[in-house]
């Protein structure tokens, strides 16, 4: 049985999610456990399934990505976390990296980087 890295998206615009989970989905060997697009949303969902890669904006409708992140790490479920956001502020930055953020990738900057990593992560899941 093939081995899949299972993805979690949170995104607020429906538009982009849709699109970032295409690309997403092109990639070998990653599976897309599903998407949220606020934190309540998120929780509820990743408490029936945790993803091994969560991927989420910074700015969401009931709060920011430091919130979700400080529920995940507390939980204990370790998971590669990528903030992917439209706000790349360095402040935005610092405070989601030391809330458990692995990465923090800017949304017009950085597609191919964050392509990049789920690809490696999809081939090292094996």
């Amino acid at each position: 049985m093939e081995k899949y890295l299972k993805v979690f998206l949170v995104e607020d615009s429906a538009t982009f999610a849709r699109s970032l989970a295409d690309a997403v989905l092109d990639i070998p060997r990653v599976r897309l456990l599903g998407q949220a697009s606020s934190i309540k949303s998120a929780k509820e969902q990743l408490s029936l399934d945790w993803p091994e890669l969560l991927i989420l904006d910074f700015k969401l409708p009931d709060g920011n990505a430091v919130y979700l992140l400080n529920w995940i790490r507390a939980s204990g479920v370790a998971m590669v976390c990528v903030v992917f956001t439209g706000y790349p502020y360095p402040e935005y930055r610092r405070l989601c990296i030391a809330a458990g953020a692995d990465y923090f990738f800017e949304k017009d900057r950085d597609n191919d980087r964050l392509l990049q990593l789920i690809a490696e992560l999809s081939a090292h899941s094996l």
